[in-house]
C-alpha cells in the first residue's frame, strides 16, 4: 500500500487530481493520479509511492522527461475525441505541463518542506495581476507589493542567484550540467543559503554546498 502522508494527499486532491493506488509486481507501491486538460484529455500519470520524498522526486523526474511536442504528436489522429489540430494538441500539452504538472510539483515540494504552498501561489498571482494591470515602472511596481510578499520575492531571487552561481562553478570545473540532477542543484542552493560560513569565502561556500549535495563523478 502507498506510504504517503495525508498532507500530500490533501494537496493532490485540492488541485483536482483523482487518486488511485496499487502495487507493482516487485512490491513497490504507486499512486495513479488522474485529471483533465483544457482540451478534455483524461490525463493519467503513475508515481512511486514508497514515501513522500520518493513521490515528489518521481513527479519531478516525470516533468523533466515530459516533452509537449512528443505528447501532442502521440495523440494526433487517434480519433478519441481529441482536437484534430496539431496546434491545439500542442497548446494542450503545454497546458498539461505548465498548468497541471508543474503547479502540482511545486505545491507538493513546498508542503514536504513545511512551507505553505498557498502563499507561493498567491505571490505568483499577485505579481501577475500587478504586471498585467499596472503601467508603473518595475521599481514602483515592486514597492507596491505588500512587504510580506516582497520578502518572499527577495528570498526567491536570492535562491535563483545561488542556483546560477552553483551552475557556474560546476561549468568552471568542466562538469556537464546535463549529467547532474537538477534536484541536487536545488538542494545545493538551499544548502548555500542555510549553511553559509562567514569565515569562508563565497566561492568556498559554493564549493562546500556542491560537495555536500551533489554526487559528482
Amino acid at each position: 500500500m502507498a506510504n504517503i502522508s495525508q498532507k500530500l494527499i490533501d494537496v493532490i486532491e485540492e488541485l483536482d487530481w483523482n487518486i488511485d493506488e496499487g502495487t507493482y509486481g516487485d512490491g513497490t507501491p504507486y499512486l495513479e493520479l488522474e485529471s483533465w486538460s483544457n482540451a478534455g484529455e483524461d490525463f493519467i500519470l503513475t508515481l512511486d509511492a514508497t514515501d513522500d520524498e520518493k513521490l515528489v522526486q518521481s513527479l519531478y523526474e516525470y516533468i523533466e522527461d515530459f516533452d509537449p511536442e512528443e505528447h501532442a504528436t502521440g495523440w494526433y489522429g487517434k480519433n478519441n475525441g481529441e482536437p484534430s489540430s496539431i496546434k491545439a494538441l500542442l497548446e494542450d500539452a503545454e497546458y498539461i505541463l505548465h498548468e497541471m504538472l508543474e503547479p502540482l510539483e511545486k505545491a507538493l515540494r513546498a508542503t514536504l518542506e513545511g512551507k505553505d504552498w498557498h502563499e507561493q501561489e498567491q505571490d505568483a498571482e499577485t505579481l501577475k495581476v500587478y504586471t498585467e494591470l499596472s503601467d508603473m515602472s518595475d521599481d514602483d511596481l515592486f514597492r507596491a507589493v505588500p512587504q510580506d510578499v516582497q520578502d518572499r520575492i527577495y528570498e526567491h531571487i536570492r535562491r535563483q542567484y545561488a542556483v546560477e552561481d552553483i551552475e557556474g562553478w560546476l561549468e568552471d570545473q568542466d562538469y556537464d550540467l546535463d549529467d547532474i540532477d537538477g534536484k541536487e542543484i536545488d538542494d545545493a542552493a538551499d544548502y548555500l543559503r542555510n549553511h553559509f560560513d562567514c569565515e569562508n569565502s563565497y566561492w568556498g561556500n559554493v564549493q562546500a554546498a556542491v560537495e555536500a549535495c551533489i554526487e559528482l563523478e
